[in-house]
Parts: C-alpha cells; sequence; structure tokens
C-alpha cells in the first residue's frame, strides 16, 4: 500500500544513465531510487576520438522506467510528489524543432551525424573553439577573463558552429539549439493533450507556445551568458560575423530564445504527457533544470557563500559560491555566473578533465584493477613515508601532470598532454598510480590557491575569495578514501564527505522542492533536505607531517606545467 510522504523526485541525467531518487522533503532521506541506463549508450558514428552522440529518445525512455522503479521502490503514491528537479550533462546541445521534435527523430536523419544532439565529451569542434578563442583574444573581449580566457569546444557556440560548418541544412531545419536539461524540462511542462500523451509522437509542445526557459546554469558556464550584463550573451554578435559572414549571428540567436532563469525557479508543471511520463499528477511544478555536476552543490548540503565542492568522478568538477555581490578575477576559473548554481549567489566553476578516467587508464594499461592499484598504492607510499624523508623524497618521486585529457583548470587547453617526471625502471604500477594521484591532488591545489589570489575585476585589487568548508563528492570521494586523503594533505584542509551517496540526484529533488514552493529559498531547502548519517559526517583531516612534502611538489608540478605549454608553444 502506497503512503503519502510528502517528497520530491529528483532526476539525474548522466552520460549513460538516468537516476531517478524520491526524496523526502523533511531530512532528505532517500526513500526510492533508481538507475536506468541509455539503450544506446553513446553513439559515435565510427570516430569515438571527437563524436559523441546521443538519442532522446533513450533519455525519455529511461527516465519514464526510472521513476517508475523508484515511486515503488519507496512505495509512495504518486500525488506525493510535490516538486520535480532535473539536472543533466552539459553543453549537450538538441537541434530540434519549435514543437519540441529532434532533428534525428524525423525520418531519414538518423544516418546524419549532426542531426543527433552532441554530447558534452563530443570533440569534434576543436576548431571552431580554437578560432572563437583567437577572436576574444584580437576583439581583446572584457569578459574572457570569466570564462578562463578560452572557449572550450564543450560549449555551445563551438558545436552551434561545427552544425553550421558540416550541415548547414540541419542548421537550417533546427527551430532552436537546446541545452539537453532545458529541451526535456519543456517537454515536460508542455501542454500537450492526453492524445498526444497516448500517441508516442515526438512533437510534444503545441502550436503558439511560449519558447523554452533556459537555465542560468548552462547559459552561464556553457554559452557565456550573464545576468549581471542586463542578462544577456556576452559573445558579441559582431565577433560572431568576423568568424561566420553570411548571417550566422542572428541566425543563433534566434535559435537561442528563450527567458533564463535561476536553476530551482519555477519552470512550468507537468501537462498531461510529461506526467504520463513520469507517472505523476498534471501540475506538479517543475524546477529550471541545472548541470549534473553542479546539482551536487545543493545535493551535498552546500546551500551557503565560501563552500567549496569537489565533484570526484570521471572527471572533477569545483565549484564555490561567493556572495552575491562578488565580482572576482580568479585564474583558471572556467565560470563566474551569478545565479549559475543557486539564486541569489554568484557561482565559481573549475575543474579536471580526466580524474577517475586517468585511474581507469592505468588499470587498462597495467591489467590490474583499480582497487588493486589503489591497495598497492597505499602500501608502496607508507613504505617510503617510513623511510625517507616527506620533503626529500618530493623532489624524486614520481609526478604525473593532470592533463590527460587535456587541462580544464587552469589552462582551458583540450590539446595540452601528459607530462611524467621521476619515472625509472623501478617504478612500479602503484607508483604510478601515486603519480596520478599527486599530480591531481597537486592541480587542485593550484584551484585552491587561485581563489586565495583572486583579484577585483574592475580595479585589480587582490580580493581573495575565503573557504570556509570543503566538500567532496561523487563515486570517488566515497570508493577511494586514499586519494581523498592525498587531497587533505595537499590542501592541508579538512574534506567532508558528501553524507548523500547520489548528491547530484538529491540536489535535483532539493531544486524540486524549492520550485514547488516547499521552503522560502534555496538555502534553506538544502538545509531541511540534507540528511545527517547515524554516525556523523565523516571528516577527512590533513596529515601536517605532509605539509612540508607537499609544498615541495606541487612546486614541481608547476615547473613540469611550464615545461608542458612552452612545449604546447
Amino acid at each position: 500500500m502506497s503512503s503519502r510522504i510528502a517528497c520530491t523526485l529528483g532526476l539525474d541525467f548522466g552520460t549513460l544513465s538516468c537516476r531517478a531518487v524520491i526524496v523526502a522533503v523533511e531530512g532528505g532521506a532517500t526513500l526510492g531510487s533508481s538507475v536506468v541506463e541509455f539503450a544506446r549508450g553513446i553513439v559515435t558514428h565510427g570516430r569515438p576520438e571527437s563524436i559523441a552522440t546521443q538519442h532522446p529518445d533513450d533519455w525519455e525512455r529511461s527516465a519514464r522506467r526510472a521513476c517508475s522503479e523508484a515511486l515503488s521502490d519507496a512505495g509512495v503514491d504518486a500525488s506525493s510528489v510535490m516538486g520535480v528537479g532535473v539536472d543533466f550533462t552539459a553543453c549537450t546541445l538538441v537541434p530540434c524543432l519549435d514543437d519540441s521534435t529532434p532533428l534525428v527523430s524525423l525520418r531519414g536523419n538518423e544516418d546524419r551525424v549532426h542531426a543527433w544532439p552532441k554530447l558534452w565529451k563530443h570533440r569534434g569542434a576543436l576548431r571552431q573553439a580554437a578560432e572563437l578563442t583567437a577572436a576574444t583574444v584580437r576583439a581583446d573581449w572584457p569578459h574572457g577573463e570569466r570564462f578562463g580566457g578560452k572557449i572550450s569546444e564543450q560549449w555551445l557556440h563551438p558545436k552551434a558552429m561545427e552544425l553550421w560548418d558540416e550541415d548547414r541544412s540541419a542548421f537550417d531545419a533546427a527551430d532552436l539549439l537546446l541545452e539537453a536539461g532545458d529541451w526535456f524540462v519543456w517537454r515536460m511542462a508542455a501542454a500537450a493533450d492526453t492524445a498526444t500523451a497516448a500517441s508516442g509522437r515526438s512533437a510534444i509542445v503545441p502550436e503558439g507556445a511560449p519558447p523554452p526557459i533556459r537555465s542560468a546554469c548552462q547559459a552561464g558556464y556553457k554559452a557565456c551568458w550573464s545576468s549581471a550584463d542586463g542578462g544577456t550573451a556576452l559573445l558579441p554578435d559582431a565577433l560572431l560575423d568576423s568568424l561566420r559572414p553570411g548571417g550566422f549571428a542572428p541566425a543563433l540567436a534566434h535559435r537561442m530564445r528563450g527567458r533564463v532563469q535561476a536553476p530551482g525557479a519555477r519552470a512550468g508543471t507537468l501537462g498531461a504527457w510529461g506526467a504520463s511520463l513520469l507517472g505523476l499528477a498534471s501540475g506538479t511544478p517543475i524546477a529550471t533544470s541545472t548541470i549534473d555536476a553542479h546539482a551536487a552543490v545543493p545535493g551535498s548540503g552546500a546551500g551557503a557563500p565560501h563552500e567549496l565542492v569537489l565533484v570526484l568522478g570521471t572527471s572533477g568538477c569545483f565549484m564555490l559560491n561567493a556572495p552575491p555581490n562578488a565580482d572576482h578575477a580568479v585564474h583558471g576559473c572556467l565560470g563566474r555566473v551569478p545565479d549559475g548554481i543557486l539564486p541569489g549567489l554568484v557561482g565559481f566553476e573549475a575543474g579536471q578533465s580526466a580524474l577517475g578516467d586517468a585511474f581507469a587508464w592505468l588499470s587498462v594499461l597495467t591489467g590490474q584493477s583499480v582497487a588493486e592499484l589503489a591497495a598497492a598504492a597505499a602500501a608502496e607510499k607508507a613504505a617510503a613515508r617510513a623511510s625517507s624523508a616527506s620533503a626529500a623524497s618530493a623532489l624524486s618521486q614520481p609526478l604525473l601532470l593532470d592533463f590527460l585529457n587535456g587541462s580544464r583548470s587552469p589552462y582551458n587547453d583540450g590539446m595540452l598532454q601528459a607530462s611524467a617526471s621521476g619515472l625509472t625502471l623501478g617504478t612500479t604500477p602503484a607508483g604510478l598510480y601515486n603519480a596520478i594521484a599527486d599530480g591531481l591532488a597537486c592541480g587542485t591545489r593550484g584551484m585552491v590557491d587561485a581563489f586565495g589570489d583572486a583579484r577585483d575585476a574592475a580595479s585589480g585589487d587582490v580580493a581573495p575569495i575565503a573557504i570556509e568548508r570543503v566538500i567532496a563528492a561523487g563515486g570517488i570521494a566515497r570508493s577511494a578514501p586514499a586519494y581523498v586523503q592525498t587531497l587533505a594533505d595537499a590542501l592541508q584542509r579538512q574534506i567532508e564527505i558528501s553524507p548523500v551517496e547520489q548528491a547530484s540526484a538529491q540536489g535535483a529533488a532539493i531544486l524540486g522542492a524549492v520550485a514547488a514552493g516547499v521552503f522560502p529559498d534555496a538555502r534553506a531547502a538544502v538545509g531541511a533536505m540534507t540528511p545527517t548519517p547515524p554516525g556523523g559526517v565523516c571528516v577527512v583531516r590533513p596529515d601536517v607531517n605532509e605539509a612540508e612534502r607537499y609544498d615541495a611538489l606541487h612546486a614541481r608540478y608547476c615547473r613540469l606545467a611550464e615545461l608542458s605549454l612552452e612545449e604546447r608553444g
């Protein structure tokens, strides 16, 4: 028998699956959950080195099943779900018609690569990203420092330009270019009738409906938009026209129409079709979407300024909220976005392009599991510490730069390659694991130091951003305690482990509660919906005896990075 516990639904669309969680609004306990993988996974069209696409049918079918299973697991009545929150990978770009039909769903388009939504990790727009970056430098673009000084191939503008260049007819056929999270929420809130809901048709949004709501999170971090500048796109049309004369700039602006809102603001309520797909009641409020990594900030219990969240997954995403008047230039930051993570705060984003993927690469290379490598690495590290002075050992131990998939922060360069130092014939697989871990930790330390070295964007005066709390979330935060200890030692800061196993899904559920008006604001929602573990929050404290060694190791890391940059030119 179903119960009537007040709860919300969080939908977390990751790279390979959709996760649904039912979360109690009082105390934040997870009542039920389900994970359903996308049937097609990542579709590379025979070019895995550059192409990464997905089919929207997979997203909706996985969401339908995941919601049904999560509701059943929770044992709650659908009418108990007070709101829905959605997070999604980004920039995952969907070309679609104004009735929401994805181009790839139109007859004859499955074989057209550029009709497919391009996943966040798609790398086919490297040339366009380089052109855009060079143009911003030539134009002395005043907003460049907000986004790390470069335009990433993973962002919206390079992907849109690639579509223009490679398949102009597909670009022209698209009425809208939407982030996948915005597209999904738009369809869920569409006023489609029950016949449409039963038909399985791709056209969900009725004729004459208003344009979609766009999230300030995706628009800010992936499309250079800012509410602080009158709510405008910051890449000027003149710059875009200089690269693609012939109407690209106005054509893109038309396809990016829609009102921008903060994550958690109400985007609408479930229409008949959306309610049918999710198994919920029509009229249930649904929140403006957010990026999957960014949802982990509220999901980890961080609702206040000066709380740094390290999302440790296949890649690393580091996010810090600052007060609403913060306007700091931070070296290596890839976004400074008002309302970008939570309403009323300025969100800063940095990260690493390969984190868990780096350990997985070593596993494939050596034929040993990541768990086996981690255990051997911990033993080897303990033995080395017992037999040598910490600072002296840092000058010769193996070290690998965290550039195995390019550099996200601080260089924002997808073409940078990792360099190693200190390898000998005696270096073991465990030693390589420690070299990767130390390189990642030193890279993270560089970003933390950058917040301390921040400057006022207007005056250029030193204006540090304080970090009062550090929280680690994501799969590696729980599965690799030795790595979290390495981070704590390198940063010389204590690190809390997020009390929520699925922080992104939890964050989406919290934003669903905000959209439903259950709490007065996001900070109150985070406070009420962050569970307290029975044994208290796990805190990893730094070993003060390692401080000197990591000072020396980080200095060596910086020298090695400078050499790599010189070689890159």
